[in-house]
């Protein structure tokens, strides 16, 4: 039987194990079940609604006695059904917008300051602003970038490096786009690929230059279903037809062409921060200035008169 739940405080009706987790919280019973029990009840993504709202309440990054405790009363489930759910309390507070950044390496670090960037403007990337965020515990320490990286200016490079990379890659795509978007309207593409979005029409005008360059002896119909299987077995099909080639070189192919990136993208960088997390406000910033101001007066050495 279904669970129903009304929440009188936001108006939500909530159904199933939603429901039944807000019912146990409502009423203490979560701090009664079995383990059986609330593993079958409690899923991830309702610890992480327990877990956010105890860190809600409490104002800063939970700790495992804070779980502990609230389990006591039924607030979050269990530590051990937290372990089996997500391996543990850190990586439920990674879950929940908290990372553990003394695990971090290179990528870490600057996919961090990546998203740092694009929420609060590059030139707010200075270590006593990123201070502002490690306060909350929503990210590491300006000095924790600098030792990572050797220094500051070196961390801040690989930002700038990687931004002007994703500036130029953004503005080869619209190019890319534009001109098969042309060549489509000349007549000079196939018009199946009439229609489709910007992320189909990158990858599969990259499979025909493929297609075009190793194996344009296939008859038509044959290059069209090669053109339009998926990327994972694009070379598997054109080595079915062409076994000599091997991956190797069909991959250095679509890479002359400057076309394996539109073929096989990149995996997506996974996004552990959120922007409302690492926000960083003007009033904050201000605070920030004012305080170096007033510690740079107190380290400027005081003038002695000579006496006359």
């Amino acid at each position: 039987m279904t669970e129903f739940w009304f929440d009188t405080a936001t108006g939500d009706q909530l159904i199933g194990q939603t429901a039944a987790a807000m019912r146990m919280e409502e009423s203490g019973l979560a701090a009664d079940l079995s383990q059986a029990e609330e593993s079958s009840i409690i899923d991830i993504q309702i610890l992480r609604q327990q877990a956010e709202i105890l860190a809600a309440d409490l104002g800063r990054k939970p700790r495992k006695p804070d779980y502990v405790e609230a389990a006591r009363h039924g607030r979050v489930a269990r530590y051990v059904t937290i372990q089996k759910l997500v391996g543990g309390v850190t990586a439920l507070n990674r879950e929940i917008g908290f990372p553990d950044y003394s695990t971090w390496g290179d990528d870490e670090f600057i996919n961090y300051g990546i998203s740092f960037v694009e929420t609060n403007g590059i030139q707010y990337l200075v270590p006593d602003i990123l201070d502002i965020v490690a306060r909350r515990g929503r990210g590491p320490w300006g000095r924790s970038a600098a030792i990572q990286f050797g220094s500051w200016a070196a961390y801040k490079e690989e930002i700038n490096t990687i931004l002007r990379l994703q500036s130029e890659a953004e503005i080869t795509r619209a190019e890319k786009i534009t001109g098969y978007t042309n060549l489509l309207a000349a007549g000079q593409l196939p018009q199946y690929m009439n229609g489709l979005s910007d992320d189909e029409l990158l990858s599969i005008a990259g499979k025909y230059h493929v297609i075009n360059d190793c194996a344009a002896d296939l008859p038509p119909s044959i290059q069209r279903k090669l053109i339009l299987r998926r990327a994972e077995s694009f070379i598997k099909g054109i080595r079915d037809h062409k076994p000599k080639l091997s991956q190797g070189y069909i991959e250095m192919i679509a890479a002359t062409h400057d076309v394996f990136n539109d073929i096989w993208p990149p995996a997506a960088v996974e996004q552990f921060v959120r922007p409302e997390h690492i926000f960083v406000s003007e009033r904050e910033i201000a605070e920030v200035r004012a305080y170096r101001v007033a510690d740079g007066r107190k380290r400027q050495p005081r003038s002695h008169k000579k006496a006359a």
